[in-house]
């Protein structure tokens, strides 16, 4: 009818696999609309007559989308996105490329009314790994949150203090989940799976502007966690293991910590005289930052218990009552911390040439290159953190280059390659020790990129004399031709004993239209690591008019297969079609 319609599709195969999905849709002018599908498919595969080699995998499909109109209620929102589906639905049931390579999938449905002092959530939360079969579902979760209020601001004052601009807000989160393989996720007791809890979170900040230059900001974040669950270990002497036991009663932990950041911009101009380079920039943001948290791992406070593990040794080992509680707890060491960070950014005029003469235009050299690391003053030991380097910048436009490193300040020793305590400096003179790295070379290449890069001759013909009513039909081969390249290179660096390996990664995306009715399009990469092609799909699309073909091969790999349509363009009409297909299961 005019607000709903249902859609029927099955499929139907010799040797006993079958699939049956529904497709809903609907729509209420000026409230909601949205979606609905349902699918269940079972394949077999093997022999019917050796039952031992014959194997069986039936998967279920649930979609739903709703979209609620926001001149219905702009205070109240309700939306859904869910996607859920049995691990194997995709491999069995893929129509294309992305379906057959996606392998994590979430869902979520959220309701949230908004107030003049805050608003509430209430979501519920799904997500899966088809690979690891892991499932993960939480709810409901309950989100309620105050805006950040002032509450010693003077109205009447015109120039604002420190104390003016202190600024409260509070964050209440309630949450229950589960998580379990797929299959057997509700199965058993599930009330011993459920994890729940609930956590306040109350941040007080404000900020103030020393030396003119310079800005500071203090603040001071406290939180506490409640839970009916907790966690209780004793020794079991008689196997020598540790034995875990879950307690029933009301506990709550709590956490606090100050930190404050100082930071200013730093503008330096390079001027030349030469005719390319006029000026360069170089934008330096130096921080510095402050933290201090207790060490609430202490045993006045609780939160964290010893455990024997050997009673011949009487070893003993440390661990926290809310270690499987769904927000965790106080975590255990006092931190006493110094954070450094620089940032920059270069940038440059150049002098271009043009018809007219001769303009500056305006160019990142170095989009950002951070260098930052913390000093932890009450650690006993490797106060100082990992030197952290990233740094991004596009290169001649296409390109954009991504590095992440990181360096480790302390000495290795050869014979064993432990850490040691004492400074790589110290020891040989050098600042800090390659640890890891990471090189992403990403680029987007398109026929308009390079034709804006050749120098065209000027066309001496005239409109009226080629006529003005040229269409796209009538340019040639050379006028239309339009490409896209999308190139992904990555290589991850770690240091392995006394060398440095890599893991190489190449994978690309190209399409081509060939004419106005043609289209070809093309994925595909490779792994250095394993030498081996990575999921590689041709496809091929040709326009008729009212009609359309399409060929998708996937020439090699589990999913190897060829697909070849023809339909009618018409959506209301695009059921009528002649398909030819081998599907990844006919390889058998």
């Amino acid at each position: 009818n005019e607000k709903i319609d249902m859609t029927f599709r099955g499929d139907i195969y010799a040797n006993g696999s079958w699939g049956l999905k529904t497709l809903n849709n609907y729509n209420v002018n000026y409230k909601y609309n949205g979606s609905l599908t349902l699918g269940v498919s079972e394949f077999k595969s093997g022999e019917k007559e050796i039952p031992k080699l014959q194997t069986k995998h039936r998967d279920i499909l649930i979609n739903w989308r709703h979209n609620q109109d926001s001149k219905n209620n702009p205070t109240v929102r309700f939306t859904s996105d869910v996607n859920i589906r049995t691990s194997k639905y995709n491999q069995f049931n893929s129509q294309n490329t992305g379906q057959y390579l996606q392998n994590t999938f979430q869902s979520n449905i959220n309701f949230t009314k908004i107030f003049k002092m805050g608003s509430l959530g209430i979501n519920g939360r799904h997500d899966q790994n088809t690979q690891t079969k892991i499932m993960n579902i939480s709810l409901p979760e309950l989100t309620f949150n105050v805006n950040r209020f002032f509450p010693f601001k003077n109205e009447a004052r015109v120039k604002q203090t420190m104390i003016d601009k202190i600024g409260i807000s509070y964050l209440l989160e309630a949450k229950n989940s589960l998580s379990g393989i797929d299959t057997s996720i509700f199965k058993g007791n599930i009330a011993d799976k459920l994890k729940y809890g609930v956590r306040h979170t109350l941040p007080i900040s404000t900020n103030v502007t020393v030396l003119k230059y310079f800005t500071l900001t203090p603040s001071l974040n406290l939180s506490a966690m409640m839970y009916t669950k907790s966690t209780l270990k004793n020794l079991n002497t008689e196997t020598n293991r540790i034995k875990t036991d879950t307690v029933n009663g009301f506990k709550t932990g709590y956490d606090a910590n100050f930190s404050t950041a100082l930071n200013t911009k730093l503008f330096m101009d390079y001027v030349f005289k030469g005719k390319r380079v006029k000026q360069i920039r170089h934008l330096l943001i130096p921080s510095i930052g402050y933290t201090y948290r207790p060490d609430f791992g202490k045993t006045q406070y609780g939160f964290w218990k010893s455990v024997l593990t050997d009673t011949t040794t009487k070893r003993s080992t440390k661990y926290t009552i809310f270690e499987n509680n769904i927000f965790g707890g106080p975590s255990m060491g006092e931190q006493n911390a110094l954070s450094v960070n620089l940032s920059n950014n270069i940038e440059g005029k150049f002098r271009k040439k043009t018809d007219t003469g001769f303009v500056f235009n305006k160019a990142t050299i170095l989009q950002n290159l951070s260098i930052g690391g913390n000093y932890n003053f009450a650690a006993d030991s490797f106060q100082m953190s990992m030197i952290t380097v990233t740094a991004r910048t596009p290169i001649f436009k296409f390109f954009d280059i991504v590095l992440n490193s990181n360096f480790d300040p302390y000495n290795y020793d050869l014979a064993s390659y432990k850490r040691t305590k004492e400074f790589a400096y110290n020891v040989d003179g050098r600042l800090a020790t390659f640890v890891t790295g990471n090189i992403a070379l990403n680029a987007n290449i398109n026929s308009g990129h390079l034709q804006n890069m050749i120098v065209k001759k000027p066309d001496l013909t005239n409109g009226a004399e080629r006529g003005a009513t040229k269409t796209d039909e009538s340019k040639s081969q050379n006028e239309v031709l339009p490409w896209n390249l999308n190139v992904y290179y990555n290589v991850n660096y770690f240091k392995q004993g006394n060398s440095i390996k890599d893991v190489q990664t190449l994978n690309f995306r190209s399409d081509i239209e060939v004419t106005k009715n043609w289209k070809f399009g093309l994925t595909s990469g490779y792994d250095f690591t394993s030498k081996k092609a990575s999921y590689t799909s041709i496809n091929i699309y040709r326009d008729l008019h009212c009609w359309e073909a399409a060929i998708s091969w996937v020439p090699f790999g589990f999913n190897k297969s060829y697909n070849f349509t023809i339909n009618i363009k018409s959506s209301m009409l695009s059921d009528i079609k002649i398909p030819r297909q081998r599907q990844w299961y006919d390889n058998y």
